[in-house]
């Protein structure tokens, strides 16, 4: 066992032990072993559990313990670094970024202020630079234009998406159509097999949580997954497509396929185990980008929503406003990040938050819905855009981006050197 080996396997244990101070919000996708099923007849389908294979038990060990154990690792990781080149030095450089996930972590959870450019750079090795208006004002002035009605652009955003809401009973035929059109493109780009397809289930919750994900067993390169749908939340024909793209295949779903398959391809323990740190970033902005990756063109993109639209039953017309709304979402998705960046740092009230939301037609309960997953928005909407950059950067086709999705997702980076862009996403495959 090397060096690195043996710090992995400390790193896996310490976020396992860590995990046990967390809500849902730490760790989610667990790998540990070569394969793995489940054998309990009962499955519970009403409730979430991460990570989705149960994680073992570990001691127990105080915060400070965590941060001190996590600060030794961290420290020989950067010394083993002046030692290493090719995989091993890509390798220890994830480690790096990811140890100081959790040591940052670990401090959140002990109580520790700091502010929050800090803390996502830790966390997630991002830094959004500061707030521009600009897009943002003129997302709301193009969106304004292309809204039918009267009353404020706030009410007329909830007026039309009243009319894009999926009515419950035709739910299943839109979801089933938009998840079979995104795995068959996780098939062709991705090399996933077909048997990987997660089964879609729907209920009636009675409650607000969106989605149940039930882990049934994986094994190499074959994952048996199960995603139920709760039939009494809204959903909505703009973002149907991100829950089942994004959620499923070829996004989050896909991305732990293929996360497990590099771990035992390479014998790395640390891409088994998936959590909120900097390669959940990059699984966030990946996933919503095979969206943009599966409709590289408006054609392709109109075609998948006339289908959407038809098995919905909502009228054709709005299809017209549906460019325009979503780039609107993209920039008020950044200006959530504001909010969320200057609320943490103390220097707006609830009072100005709200104030700004206003002017600009901002969902603030979208701010408050995810005010729990620290950094929320620096990990999602910041991070799409940079690894947008990054894909233009490095891939000069769709096939090409598509190539580097998949080798990134099977592989150790640094979060760090894609938002700069000095990370070679072709590097790993070139230095055995």
């Amino acid at each position: 066992m090397s060096v690195l080996d043996r710090i992995a396997r400390e790193y896996v244990d310490l976020v396992l032990t860590k995990h046990q101070y967390h809500d849902v919000w730490d760790v989610y996708w667990l790998a540990d072993t070569i394969f793995w099923k489940r054998e309990d007849m009962h499955v519970d389908r009403v409730n979430r559990h991460y990570p989705y294979k149960p994680a073992p038990a570990k001691s127990y060990m105080s915060l400070a313990d965590i941060v001190y154990c996590g600060k030794l690792l961290l420290k020989e990781v950067e010394e083993q670094k002046k030692l290493l080149a090719g995989r091993e030095l890509i390798r220890a450089v994830f480690l790096a970024e990811h140890l100081r996930s959790l040591i940052v972590k670990a401090k959140l959870l002990q109580g520790e202020k700091m502010p929050y450019d800090v803390f996502t750079a830790e966390m997630y090795a991002l830094t959004a630079p500061p707030f521009s208006g600009s897009d943002l004002k003129k997302a709301c002035e193009d969106l304004s234009a292309a809204l039918p009605g009267t009353g404020s652009l706030s009410e007329r955003i909830g007026a039309y998406k009243r009319e894009l809401l999926i009515p419950c009973q035709k739910l299943p035929a839109v979801m089933d159509y938009a998840a079979r059109f995104f795995h068959e493109m996780a098939v062709e780009n991705m090399g996933i097999k077909n048997e990987c397809m997660p089964r879609i289930r729907y209920w009636h919750y009675g409650n607000d949580i969106d989605f149940v994900t039930v882990l049934f067993g994986y094994d190499y390169d074959l994952i048996s997954l199960e995603q139920n749908f709760n039939l009494d939340v809204p959903y909505y024909l703009d973002n149907i497509r991100e829950v089942a793209g994004h959620e499923l295949e070829p996004g989050h779903f896909t991305f732990m396929n293929l996360r497990t398959k590099g771990a035992i391809d390479y014998g790395y323990p640390e891409l088994g185990l998936n959590l909120h740190a900097p390669s959940s970033a990059f699984i966030e902005a990946g996933a919503r980008l095979t969206i943009e990756l599966a409709l590289d063109t408006p054609a392709k993109e109109r075609v998948l929503d006339e289908k959407l639209f038809e098995l919905a039953g909502t009228d054709k017309k709005y299809l017209e406003s549906l460019p325009v709304y979503r780039s609107f979402t993209k920039q008020a998705n950044l200006g959530k990040l504001e909010i969320e960046r200057k609320l943490w740092d103390g220097e707006w009230t609830d009072v100005q938050a709200r104030e700004f939301a206003a002017e600009y037609a901002i969902d603030y309960d979208d701010v408050l819905r995810f005010a729990k997953d620290a950094g929320h928005f620096t990990s999602h909407s910041y991070s799409t855009d940079v690894l947008r950059r990054y894909y233009d950067k490095y891939g000069r086709s769709t096939e090409e981006k598509w190539k580097i999705y998949t080798l990134l997702c099977q592989q150790p980076f640094s979060m760090k050197g894609i938002e700069d862009g000095s990370f070679d996403p072709f590097a790993f495959d070139a230095r055995l």
